[in-house]
């Protein structure tokens, strides 16, 4: 990817629970799509590698982070919560948090700070970030559907691999997990797609054609079954296509069902 937008947005304020000031930002990365299994595999392979840096920006960050308060780390600044709902609060929602059983407002609604961009050279490294809107560039229509991270469920995930880093090695979790082809698939999503095809052509294999109709169809198997008159089984109409039909024949004496 040559370049990246993201969408920010900031719900800061002042935190009843806590009583403390936080502050919060949400971001929405719209070229980078994934499932809730790659969504919780990302954020711990971010968490645990921005952890293990020791010098720099972002070490640099974290320290002063903690010095303000000493449960600033990252597993708690890569809020986990967005992973576990599966969805954001949408722009211009308030907090809302629980006092016994009464519910209240935080007043610091989730508001749109800006749209960056983005570029990396063709190593991958950063070189160059821009502001594309501000604030009150966008409507408040535009800032919804930016802030929405639906999707359709077919739709095609972002190839993911973790940052590989010298004298460090991620997880369980997360080498168990992150093994994505170059498609984008994971092994899990592969195999699960491949039992799919197994079944569909062991199928195949056990369909046969039948030229006649559904009443001839039942005389015959029961025939066979030694039941001539067809008392031991059934043969009803089921669900099916406009201008089609099913039928579903089942024997008292046998398991299963002939379709």
């Amino acid at each position: 990817i040559g370049s990246l937008e993201l969408t920010l947005f900031t719900a800061s304020g002042w935190h009843s629970d806590k009583q403390r000031q936080k502050t919060s930002y949400h971001l929405v990365w719209r070229q980078i799509v994934v499932d809730d299994q790659r969504a919780a595999v990302v954020r711990r392979a971010t968490v645990e590698a921005f952890s293990s840096v020791k010098q720099g920006p972002i070490h640099v960050i974290a320290h002063k982070l903690q010095e303000l308060d000493e449960k600033n780390k990252w597993e708690n600044i890569l809020d986990v919560t967005a992973v576990r709902s599966g969805s954001f609060r949408m722009p211009y929602n308030d907090k809302v948090s629980r006092d016994g059983r009464k519910c209240f407002a935080e007043r610091r609604p989730l508001l749109p700070h800006g749209v960056l961009r983005f570029d990396f050279d063709h190593s991958g490294r950063l070189c160059w970030h821009s502001y594309l809107h501000h604030h009150g560039s966008l409507s408040e229509e535009e800032w919804l559907r930016a802030g929405s991270v639906r999707l359709p469920h077919d739709a095609e995930l972002t190839v993911y691999l973790p940052l590989r880093k010298v004298g460090f090695t991620y997880s369980k979790a997360v080498r168990t997990h992150v093994e994505y082809s170059h498609s984008g698939v994971s092994r899990k999503e592969r195999n699960r797609a491949k039992k799919i095809q197994d079944w569909s052509t062991e199928q195949l294999a056990r369909r046969r054609i039948w030229k006649g109709d559904a009443k001839e169809f039942k005389r015959k198997i029961d025939e066979h079954l030694a039941d001539g008159d067809g008392l031991e089984s059934t043969m009803v109409s089921i669900q099916a296509k406009p201008g089609k039909s099913r039928w579903l024949w089942c024997n008292k004496r046998l398991k299963g069902a002939v379709e």
